[in-house]
């Protein structure tokens, strides 16, 4: 999300980490600001708590999330201190333990985001799958733009993937469907329409190209941080840009119709302050 707090590579396969609990079937998983672990499930637009990420090291600030097809958990975030490093913690979805980390140097022209992260298979119905993260190419605050990059996590090796079309103000998720397919959420600029829209895109895998492009006008104040596909929709959770609660919003493929589901996720989980980072299994 290119939330962070204000706001994101080798091929990694599953299986190559230590192994992990199965996650719970039909479940959306989100990280409040409170490092709570939370269970989603949109079918009945219900949340439950797993625990606390108490694991995390002092000065990790997390900022994004993504949940892999052995239930753990991969969230990506920066340790404050110089030089800066990046890192990927993987934390059990069933206890909300940590497992393992691995580490990516960041450098002036490299930096990951927030937001945009997710686990894409392979093949269609496959279960080897690719990490896949929102970058930030070019110098930080000098003409910096958005890009996709693939991370291994054993190694932490990153390979580019190829550029977006957004600039770091933007909104941006990722996520991935069970046949294999790519999809990016931006979030560029509130529209005249007096709402935001989001240009909502297929992405190849290799170059990252748009494969088609939809429009999706969500409310105005708002960009889209997070995505998941579930139940053959695309869900978007959105973060307001001025005061107001964070919600979430269901993109239905079958009409190209956006409700929105959740109209305040704090409320729901009964945090005062949510800042969230999402992930689906």
């Amino acid at each position: 999300d290119s939330t962070a707090p204000d706001d994101a590579m080798t091929f990694g396969e599953v299986g190559e980490g230590s192994p992990g609990p199965i996650c719970t079937a039909d479940r959306v998983y989100m990280l409040s600001w409170a490092n709570n672990l939370y269970q989603f499930d949109p079918g009945k637009l219900t949340f439950s708590k797993t625990g606390n990420l108490s694991c995390l090291p002092m000065n990790f600030s997390p900022f994004s999330m993504a949940v892999d097809r052995q239930g753990m958990a991969w969230i990506q975030g920066w340790v404050f201190a110089m030089p800066v490093q990046w890192f990927f913690h993987e934390v059990s979805t069933a206890d909300a333990g940590c497992v393992s980390s691995i580490s990516i140097p960041g450098t002036h022209n490299f930096e990951t985001a927030g937001g945009g992260e997710a686990f894409v298979t392979n093949k269609a119905n496959s279960t080897a799958e690719t990490l896949y993260s929102v970058s930030l190419s070019g110098a930080s605050g000098s003409g910096s733009t958005f890009s996709v990059s693939n991370v291994s996590t054993t190694t932490g090796v990153v390979n580019a993937v190829g550029p977006l079309n957004t600039d770091p103000s933007s909104g941006m998720a990722l996520t991935g469907t069970g046949d294999a397919r790519m999809f990016a959420a931006e979030s560029p600029v509130s529209g005249t329409d007096a709402g935001t829209t989001i240009v909502f895109t297929e992405r190849d895998k290799t170059t990252a190209n748009a494969i088609s492009t939809a429009n999706v006008l969500i409310p105005p104040s708002y960009i889209v941080v997070g995505m998941v596909f579930w139940g053959g929709d695309f869900w978007f959770f959105l973060r307001p840009t001025a005061s107001g609660p964070w919600m979430i919003g269901r993109y239905r493929t079958s009409d190209q119709s956006f409700v929105i589901e959740v109209k305040d996720i704090g409320v729901a989980v009964s945090e005062i302050s949510i800042d969230t980072k999402i992930a689906t299994d």
